[in-house]
């Protein structure tokens, strides 16, 4: 309560099913608690009210996005399992505070005809649109969005303005979520740039300059691989190697190598298809990489 003008009667929880008033008391810094006793395995709405019990003008007003009943009147929600919980201090009418981390989009858009309208990128629950820049002018337009963590997101790329749905990309490849026209990504812990895909496809591009044939200049090996993985060369010099997964994450990275050959555990991957991108002094190379378990 401490952005808030706090009632002489004090601020009450009301729990409104059934119904539950309970006195909060002030810890001193602004953050008022209370424990109530309630059942296990159970849902409850509530709210805050600063003021008395049944003041309903003193109750808080909730924003939509955690808002679980309506405008008029509001509520939170509990989800009570089987022990004792301390719920986290939120603010009186906001939402909880969401950890998110930033995630960098990236299209290839070399073969298409860019409207003057830019690209937008596109989630699609919630709906987040957002507009992608090209500053360097190299094909590849980009954005950043900040999205809370371990979840999954829908997104497709639009070449057009907002809601220009007929400038959607139409996906095509294994990386289309099944009937749905869009492409899926699984935010984890830390800031993740994804790798460009190819306008309407399922190739991807991760980065400019990446010489994806010269494959004999260096070797991967074993491929499929289990728990440890060789990367070498007799070219160059290897400086750094990045693995990415199929939704273009950054799963694994050794860098400062500065080695003709490094090793690299994989046992904590998950089974699948993988991107190597190897940074040498004379370039970067890219290959596939199958992990097997």
């Amino acid at each position: 309560m401490s952005a808030e003008t706090v009632s002489g009667d004090g601020v009450q929880l009301v729990i409104k099913g059934p119904w539950i008033w309970t006195p909060l008391v002030d810890q001193g810094d602004g953050i008022w608690q209370a424990t109530v006793p309630l059942n296990i395995n159970s849902t409850y709405p509530y709210t805050f009210v600063n003021g008395a019990q049944d003041y309903w003008d003193g109750e808080e007003s909730v924003p939509e996005e955690c808002n679980f009943g309506t405008a008029s009147a509001p509520e939170r929600r509990l989800e009570l399992a089987d022990s004792d919980s301390t719920l986290e201090t939120v603010a009186f009418g906001a939402c909880p505070e969401v950890e998110t981390v930033n995630v960098t989009f990236r299209v290839d858009m070399k073969d298409e005809s860019v409207s003057g309208d830019g690209v937008q990128i596109v989630i699609k629950d919630p709906w987040i649109w957002t507009a992608m820049t090209d500053a360097d002018e190299d094909g590849i337009w980009e954005a950043l969005v900040a999205l809370p963590l371990h979840t999954s997101y829908p997104f497709s790329f639009v070449n057009g303005a907002q809601d220009y749905w007929s400038g959607e990309e139409v996906i095509t490849g294994d990386c289309k979520d099944g009937d749905n026209n869009q492409r899926m990504v699984q935010i984890e812990d830390n800031d993740t740039i994804l790798m460009a895909y190819v306008f309407g496809t399922c190739e991807e591009r991760s980065e400019t300059g990446i010489n994806q044939t010269e494959q004999s200049m260096f070797t991967i090996f074993p491929n499929p691989v289990n728990t440890l993985l060789t990367v070498e060369s007799e070219e160059f010099t290897i400086h750094s190697v990045k693995l990415y997964d199929i939704s273009g994450r950054v799963v694994l990275e050794r860098s400062n190598v500065y080695e003709n050959s490094v090793s690299i555990e994989t046992h904590n991957l998950n089974a699948g298809l993988y991107n190597v991108i190897i940074q040498g002094d004379n370039g970067k190379f890219a290959a596939k990489l199958l992990v097997s378990h």
